[in-house]
């Protein structure tokens, strides 16, 4: 059969009706054939080019967000984050009875932190050797600073005393000592406490806990941190969970957020 993209204007006008529509149906369904085709090839390139060359993930997608940053510049941070604007002044403010120091934007970034004193002074034979008639004292001159103390490992050192009686009756009595989180382990419930907070609200692997840790003097093996980790669930908060359950079940209903797949 002739193909019917190839017929001549004399043998279409040679052609009955009925068979010039049913040529015309098969060339348009050939010609949605070849677009749809094209349609998937364009696609396909694409997803190639965006494989190849786009970003690859959907966080990375995120990086141009005001709180993502390019992998240059989490090596420059500092300087984009920097917009050299000048540290906030204590200014004064006026009323009608008497004069009030409005507080600093820096001071309330410190309000509740620790405070340590020094005291710098000039000892008494500098201020006899400058001020040989004698001296007043002023009021003295405060600023502040923000210091860090890094990460400090303390080892509570616990002596139970033990008591004999002097009869030789045999009694022995040991004074009371403070309940373990873990039998025989070293564990406390501040270094469990903090651990914990490190690695589910800070997303801090246990690895690289570890790793902080021996850097500041204490040895502590990745698969130590997780065995605290799992018996702290089980000991403590698998009680929270029980309780939480309960709770769930005397409600009518139960809302789930679940992500199907």
């Amino acid at each position: 059969m002739k193909d019917f993209a190839h017929l001549t204007p004399e043998e279409l006008d040679k052609m009955d009706k009925k068979v010039l529509i049913l040529i015309i149906k098969s060339l348009q369904n050939q010609l949605n054939s070849i677009s749809d085709q094209l349609n998937f090839l364009t696609e396909q390139i694409a997803l190639i080019n965006q494989r190849s060359f786009g970003r690859k993930t959907e966080q990375a997608q995120k990086l141009g967000d005001a709180h993502q940053m390019t992998i240059f510049e989490v090596f420059n941070e500092p300087e984009i984050l920097s917009d050299n604007s000048p540290e906030p002044e204590i200014t004064e403010i006026v009323v009608s009875s008497h004069t009030r120091k409005k507080k600093s934007k820096r001071g309330d970034n410190l309000d509740g932190l620790p405070v340590r004193i020094f005291e710098h002074e000039l000892s008494k034979d500098e201020l006899e050797e400058k001020f040989p008639g004698g001296y007043n004292e002023l009021p003295v001159e405060t600023y502040k600073r923000l210091a860090i103390i890094p990460q400090t490992f303390m080892v509570d050192k616990h002596h139970v005393h033990i008591y004999a009686s002097k009869s030789n009756d045999g009694t022995i009595i040991r004074a009371d000592r403070p309940a373990d989180v873990f039998r025989n382990s070293l564990a406390t419930s501040s270094l469990i406490a903090a651990i914990a907070v490190v690695k589910y609200a800070n997303h801090l692997p246990l690895e690289r806990q570890s790793k902080c840790y021996k850097e500041n003097g204490a040895i502590l093996e990745p698969n130590t941190l997780a065995n605290w980790m799992i018996k702290a669930s089980e000991d403590y908060f698998s009680l929270i969970y029980d309780e939480l359950h309960n709770y769930l079940y005397d409600s009518r209903v139960v809302h789930a957020d679940e992500t199907p797949f």
